[in-house]
This record gives C-alpha cells, sequence and structure tokens, in this order.
C-alpha cells in the first residue's frame, strides 16, 4: 500500500514540499487509514504541515458525537490542530441528507483551510468509493464527465488513497493497531451507494472476478483522459453562455447554450448548478433541458433541489425559489368524466394514463400539484397511510425525479400518483355504482 500510493501521488503530483494539508477524518477506516499514513509516511519526507479536520452533522445523535470525540483524541495523540464544526442539518426540498451533508462538510473544509492557512485539503476517497461512484452514474445515464468518477486532484482537493481497494486500507489498520469508529448508517440500503457496496459489488465479484473494482477505476481514470476539459475552459465557456448570475438565478442565452455539444453542454450546466448547490444531474434532466431550449416559449420544468428551469423567447432560466402560482404551470392537465358501472370492465394498468375511481367516494375539487413535506398517501393494497417519500423509495423512484412527480388530490388528500398507484379509499368496490375516471392529457 505505500508504494503504490507514494507512486500515486507522484504521478498525479498531489504533494510538494512543504505543502499546508488539511485532512478531512470522519474517524471511519478509511479516514483514520488517511490520518495515519500522512503522519507516518508522508510528514517527514515532504516536511507537511498538518491539520485535522472534521464535520460534525449530528444525524446519528450521541454516536456523532463520539466519533468527533475519537478524531479529538486521534488528533491530539498525534500533536495536530483539531477543527470541529457541528451543524444542524435541514436538507432543501429535493435534496436528501446524505447531499446536505456532503455540501456542509466541504463548504466547513474550504472555510477552515483558508482561515487557518492550508493549501490543500485531503480526503479519504478509495478505488472502492471510485467503482461505487461509477456505477451510480452509470444508472443515470452519465457522459465521459460522470464517467470520470472521483478526480484525484481538484482544485485544492486531493485524494491520495484513490487507487487502494478498502481491502488494503484494512489490512493496513490491522498491521498498524489501529481502531476506528464504525457508522452503521453504511449498512442502509435505502440508499442507492449502499444498495452497490453490499448487493451489487459482491456478485460482480463473484460472477467477474475479484479485480472488478480495479476494473471500474481503471475506466475512471481512462475516462478522465479523454474527457480533457479543463476547470479554465469550463468557467471560460460558462462566460460566453450566460447573461447573469444572481443569488437565486442563472440566465444563459438560449442560442448560445443550445449550441454547445453534448461533451460540453454537461459540464457547463453543472458547474453553474455548484453555484445553486445543487446536486449532479441524471440523463434525463440534461434532455429535458436541451428539449426545453428547443422547445416553446414560456414552458418550464423543475430540477431538484427546489430549482425551475424556464424557457423564454432569448434565454434559459433556472430558478430557485419559484412562487406555487409559477410552477403550476408545469403541471399537466387532465379530464374528468363520469360513467355508470358497466357490468364488466378492466382496470387499467398502474402507468397508464389514467384511472378509475369510486365516483361517490371521489367528492370535491381534484387539483394537481408536486410533492409537500410531510405528504401520506394510502396505496391501493395497502394496510394504511404512509410517508409519500417511503411509498417513492419502494417503489425505487429516483431521488432526482421524486419533485418532478404530479400528484392529484381530492380535498387535499392524495387519490393519485399517476403512473405509480391510486389511493386505497377511492378505490372501486363492490358497491361502486358510478366510476369517476382520470386522465392525464399529454
Amino acid at each position: 500500500m505505500k508504494q503504490t500510493v507514494l507512486r500515486f501521488i507522484h504521478d498525479k503530483k498531489l504533494l510538494s514540499p512543504r505543502d499546508s494539508v488539511l485532512i478531512a477524518v470522519s474517524g471511519g477506516a478509511d479516514s483514520i487509514a488517511l490520518l495515519l499514513f500522512f503522519d507516518r509516511v508522508l510528514k517527514r519526507p515532504f516536511r507537511l504541515k498538518l491539520g485535522v479536520a472534521h464535520f460534525n452533522h449530528g444525524l446519528r445523535g450521541k454516536a456523532s458525537d463520539a466519533d468527533a470525540a475519537f478524531v479529538k483524541a486521534a488528533a491530539e495523540k498525534l500533536e495536530l490542530p483539531f477543527y470541529e464544526e457541528k451543524r444542524k442539518v435541514k436538507p432543501r426540498r429535493g435534496e436528501s441528507p446524505e447531499e446536505k451533508c456532503r455540501r456542509l462538510r466541504y463548504d466547513f473544509l474550504q472555510r477552515t483551510a483558508r482561515a487557518r492557512g492550508f493549501c490543500k485539503i485531503a480526503t479519504a476517497h478509495h478505488a472502492d468509493d471510485q467503482a461505487e461512484t461509477v456505477l451510480m452514474r452509470m444508472f443515470t445515464g452519465t457522459g465521459l464527465a460522470g464517467l470520470a468518477g472521483i478526480r484525484a486532484k481538484n482544485k485544492n482537493l486531493i485524494r491520495p488513497l484513490l487507487t487502494v481497494t478498502r481491502r488494503d486500507i484494512l489490512a493496513y489498520l490491522r498491521t498498524a493497531k489501529q481502531p476506528f469508529r464504525t457508522d452503521k448508517s453504511n449498512a442502509d440500503v435505502r440508499f442507492l451507494r449502499n444498495r452497490i457496496r453490499h448487493r451489487l459489488m459482491p456478485l460482480l465479484k463473484k460472477e467477474f472476478g475479484p479485480h472488478v473494482v480495479e476494473t471500474l477505476s481503471r475506466l475512471a481514470d481512462n475516462a478522465a483522459e479523454d474527457f480533457n476539459v479543463t476547470p479554465e475552459g469550463t468557467f471560460a465557456l460558462l462566460n460566453i453562455v450566460m447573461v447573469e448570475k444572481t443569488r437565486d438565478t442563472l440566465r444563459f442565452y438560449r442560442a448560445a447554450l443550445s449550441g454547445l455539444p453534448g461533451v460540453l453542454f454537461r459540464p457547463v450546466i453543472e458547474t453553474a448548478l455548484k453555484w445553486m448547490g445543487t446536486s449532479r444531474l441524471s440523463a434525463r434532466h440534461f434532455d429535458s433541458i436541451r428539449a426545453l431550449l428547443e422547445g416553446d416559449t414560456n414552458t418550464a420544468f423543475q430540477l431538484p433541489g427546489g430549482l425551475t428551469a424556464i424557457r423564454t423567447n432569448d434565454t434559459l432560466d433556472i430558478r430557485k425559489g419559484i412562487k406555487s402560482e409559477t410552477t403550476s404551470s408545469l403541471l399537466p392537465s387532465f379530464t374528468r368524466k363520469t360513467i355508470l358501472r358497466p357490468s364488466s370492465f378492466s382496470f387499467p394498468s398502474e402507468d397508464a394514463s389514467m384511472a378509475f375511481f369510486d365516483a361517490a367516494k371521489l367528492k370535491g375539487k381534484i387539483r394537481a400539484r408536486f410533492r409537500k413535506n410531510g405528504d401520506r398517501f394510502h396505496p391501493l393494497g395497502a394496510p394504511g397511510e404512509m410517508k409519500l417519500q417511503d411509498f417513492l423509495v419502494n417503489r425505487k423512484v429516483p431521488r432526482e425525479e421524486r419533485d418532478q412527480l404530479p400528484l392529484f388530490t381530492c380535498n387535499g388528500r392524495i387519490v393519485w400518483i399517476p403512473g405509480h398507484r391510486i389511493s386505497d379509499a377511492y378505490k372501486v368496490d363492490e358497491t361502486t355504482r358510478r366510476i369517476a375516471i382520470l386522465r392525464v392529457k399529454g
């Protein structure tokens, strides 16, 4: 492991003599190994100034505080300065707690590095993280830039362990007799990365051999070499296609943006959206933005993180905090018809553009809207109500699509999520005499 990491640092030019490096340490095996490696292997030959930073997200209560205490003790043992920040995580609409934690963590690391005079920040991403990231992005239909995965160096961020596996790291810690903390949430398979880690990766290793991690990491490396648009080049293009940037709005020249080829279109949009603090978009979102550029004036659709893309005559705007009366224009229109129950009929499939209800139960005005925090839903066939969030997770609706999913309500209660399920409370049963038919238009 020592020789592999040293060679990687040399090849990628990650360190220079007398660098000051802030090491991001969560307390888990990966970051503790990184801390140990910097102190025992890299500090003296490179004459480094080191510091330890820990972001306490508080999501696991006392366990999170115990992580922070563990990292502080490790820093004190090595006689290194320790910097901690504890923040209460409040995700934005459409943003998961994990995404929010990641954003706050990197913000803390950058602020601390600037304030304390560190020229570089080291994180403990390794080859398994790289392989999982490549698979996650493949599932969202990523382009070449996405396949490049985690970069070894991104401005002042460096990842010295990116070519070693989790297995190598655990072996290194066993040899050093070094304890570490275990985050039990890493075993929660509700999250895509954990499903890949605990279900898909073991299957791939079994079917294709134990070197699948190295193979996927090499794919990322090759994609990074092929995708040679530099951050400086991306910013230069962004200055050409962007009209203005405010706290709540990004405005692009429509013609200039639509003229960019795909290999440049994606990184330009992604770089701009980082100013909004949003996550990486899926291929569907980029396709939708492309279609919007060529579509009718004054049309719009929603993006993750509470953002809305709006096409005008000459511009494409991406805004956050759009009022409900504006977003209502993004919802599909629908028709409602009531018929006498025929002697025999077939129910439409779940993914059909129409649904049947008991007309006697469906009394009141039908409205279309997007989901809200706290929404609950009684899916057809379920024993009772559940959180809408849990229903969408169980249905494996991608996180980035959940805020764009229209739903229909009657007197405030959700009666239908097109493409998924109607409410059990409004179903047609043996007592139904009249059937209400809702049909989505377009």
